[in-house]
């Protein structure tokens, strides 16, 4: 980051920047870098973390704290280098998540300069209003007004409300983007955001299982049905017109756990590699390793992987972290694991009540009656642990953390030291149970 906010849409070799041609303001940035920071800290309770001091891109830049870097952010979201577009929603400029975006629309230089995304905005409400209670309790006076923001964003989100689903955002010249045809990814993080009423809820689950969930055998589409782009650089199904993207998989798996756990358990084995082997057996990638996008089964060459000069993915289709990391994200929501400012939450949104989860930060096990959480974060001092236990076991369940057990007889247990501390560092835990 330049100490004006500003991030390249790509790093390359030694520290170089590039915006490859198309991308010199890419808009989504801003908050993606914050939601990192944020499951990081949430998640570790690596608070300290916010107070590091920490260098600037560039020769002489300078320094500035973490906490420094989240308001210059969120000062840079809402300014004029990228802001509301008429609509209140946040612009798009050249590129949200979506490279090709601005492909999607008759009059590029007036989507450039007034083209609003749901996407941003959608993700903007998730991270912004989980940064409000951090503030808060720093004393930050940027908690108020990006509480506002929040507040101001949900509401311009029903500017794109179409009844059946919610635009993908406005072209900058006054028509929408995505009311004849269906988009994936704002409508993922709209769910995982949690505002919306039941009724919308409702809505959106059916109208994406139908028209991008259901018709697909690897995966569900971005788009349906696919659109026009300029000089037909992407075609029907490939790419963001309409492919097959695992990053945006993982999201929509997590918002089903939210609403709807049968789908997101069918969601996560039809996005795995392993049902991939066994719908495509006869293309080598995807299997072991793969691209992060796949050519939708209803286009040409189904289940390959898009070639364009600007992103030769069949030159290289796999080593994609995207991959990778969207399965195994998506296998932590489905276990549940919900950080906080406050509290770590375990909501388990699986098919069985027994599993075993592990990973080199924390272990969640269910079996026989019995929870184990073990949480290997040096950092935290006092931790509120909301845990909770399947409705058809027994009043009577153990629980431990830590390698030290208390019986689940009552509904709140507090203040009980985890084993292997040392008196002069007394760590804290506040654990309640609940089903």
């Amino acid at each position: 980051m330049q100490p004006n906010g500003i991030l390249p849409y790509a790093v390359y070799g030694h520290g170089k920047t590039v915006g490859a041609l198309v991308h010199s303001r890419p808009s989504d940035l801003p908050i993606f870098i914050l939601w990192g920071i944020l499951e990081y800290v949430t998640l570790t309770q690596d608070f300290q973390f916010l107070t590091e001091t920490i260098p600037f891109y560039g020769h002489d830049a300078g320094t500035s704290t973490v906490l420094e870097r989240i308001n210059l952010l969120i000062e840079f979201l809402f300014s004029s280098r990228v802001g509301l577009g008429p609509h209140g929603l946040i612009k798009v400029n050249d590129g949200d998540w979506s490279d090709g975006i601005s492909l999607m629309v008759k009059k590029r230089r007036k989507f450039l300069k007034k083209g609003e995304s749901l996407f941003n905005t959608a993700l903007a409400i998730y991270v912004l209003s989980r940064y409000v209670p951090i503030l808060k309790k720093i004393g930050s006076g940027l908690a108020i007004r990006v509480e506002k923001n929040v507040q101001d964003l949900k509401k311009a989100c029903y500017s794109s409300w179409n009844g059946r689903w919610f635009y993908r955002g406005w072209d900058g010249n006054g028509a929408p983007i995505g009311d004849k045809e269906i988009f994936l990814e704002h409508h993922a993080l709209l769910l995982v955001a949690n505002f919306l009423s039941s009724n919308e809820i409702t809505s959106i689950i059916n109208e994406v299982h139908e028209n991008l969930d259901n018709p697909s055998k690897i995966g569900q589409y971005l788009l349906y049905p696919p659109v026009k782009t300029w000089l037909n650089i992407l075609p029907p199904g490939w790419d963001v017109n309409g492919g097959i993207w695992a990053i945006i998989n993982y999201v929509l798996t997590w918002a089903y756990a939210l609403h709807d756990p049968k789908k997101a358990w069918k969601s996560l084995w039809k996005n795995s590699m392993a049902n991939r082997a066994i719908q495509y057996p006869h293309i080598w990638y995807g299997i072991w390793s793969g691209p992060d996008s796949y050519i939708a089964g209803h286009a040409e060459r189904p289940g390959e992987a898009f070639y364009h000069f600007p992103t030769p993915m069949t030159d290289w289709p796999l080593m994609n972290l995207n991959l990778h990391s969207g399965i195994l994200s998506s296998s932590i929501r489905m276990i549940g694991i919900e950080p906080d400012q406050e509290k770590l939450v375990i909501t388990p949104r699986l098919k069985s009540e027994h599993f075993t989860f592990k990973t080199p930060l924390i272990d969640v096990i269910y079996e026989s009656k019995k929870i184990e959480i073990v949480y290997r974060s040096p950092f935290w001092s006092i931790l509120n642990l909301n845990v909770k236990i399947p409705e058809k076991w027994k009043e009577t369940s153990d629980v431990k953390f830590n390698g030290r057990s208390t019986r689940a007889e009552s509904s709140i247990f507090n203040g009980f030291l985890c084993v292997g501390c040392k008196r002069e560092r007394e760590k804290i835990l506040h654990l309640e149970i609940f089903r």
